[in-house]
């Protein structure tokens, strides 16, 4: 996949996955997940997913697993790959890069609200 291809494909996930999170109310901003009444509109330009991220995620080792891994949330993540590369990425950015690879989620919930960060069927 080249850098092209991977931009129409952020877009294609982006569009699919805000309309499934629409299902429970919460959407995907460049910090995360948040409430849908807070009338955020994320466009792939918020999430700026660039050339350097792209090929960063692309060798970063994370392992699909079977089952959704609860003890790593997408926050976790987002600051392994920092403290890997020593580049800024925010949650919202690391969640559509793990949304584009192909990795389930699993909303997290505490209090009875969404919070911005999600599980994933990945390890370290």
């Amino acid at each position: 996949m080249n850098f092209q291809e991977f931009k129409l494909l952020c877009e294609q996930r982006l569009e699919e996955f805000n309309k499934e999170l629409e299902n429970n109310n919460v959407v995907l901003t460049e910090f995360g997940i948040t409430d849908v009444n807070e009338k955020v509109i994320t466009t792939l330009s918020k999430l700026s997913i660039s050339e350097s991220m792209f090929k960063m995620f692309i060798v970063f080792s994370l392992r699909e697993t079977k089952e959704i891994n609860t003890t790593i949330t997408s926050y976790y993540l987002k600051h392994s790959l920092e403290a890997k590369y020593g580049y800024y990425i925010t949650n919202g950015q690391m969640i559509l890069l793990m949304k584009i690879f192909g990795f389930k989620h699993q909303l997290i919930v505490r209090n009875e609200e969404y919070t911005a960060n999600l599980y994933f069927n990945a390890s370290i």
